[in-house]
């Protein structure tokens, strides 16, 4: 039992590398901001819930699943450099996200774009993605 303490607290600080809440925090903040309660909640449960899948499915299957595809770490990192890429350049371009109308009329298409927004930016890359670092 005594070496499952040391184990747990690696874990449990890799974890909390990877999900990083304390910059998270006001992301999150920002993206939900004008939502009811509710929504938010279920915004906040769901993109945990799938962060935490994301995060358990690669742990255990993540190196098979490289060698099954034929893929390098060299060319993962180029290539999510190209989407990290591609994201700035298209919030360079003040495209606006749906889920900010102001109309009462698309309501239920704007709760749908609030519930996708706990699967793309919250769960995945901004919770279950790579561990950060401070910058240097």
């Amino acid at each position: 039992m005594h070496h499952l303490l040391p184990l747990f607290g690696t874990v449990f600080a890799a974890f909390f590398a990877i999900m990083n809440p304390i910059a998270n925090t006001p992301i999150f903040l920002g993206l939900t901001e004008g939502m009811d309660e509710q929504t938010t909640r279920q915004v906040a449960l769901r993109s945990v819930m799938l962060a935490f899948l994301i995060v358990a499915v690669f742990s255990a299957a993540g190196s098979f699943l490289f060698r099954l595809f034929g893929i390098t770490l060299p060319g993962f990192r180029i290539a999510g450099g190209l989407l990290v890429a591609l994201v700035g350049y298209h919030l360079l371009q003040g495209n606006h996200s749906p889920v900010h109308k102001d109309s009462d009329a698309d309501l239920q298409q704007c709760k749908t774009a609030a519930m996708d927004m706990a699967v793309s930016p919250l769960a995945m890359p901004l919770l279950a993605g790579r561990g950060r670092s401070s910058p240097a």
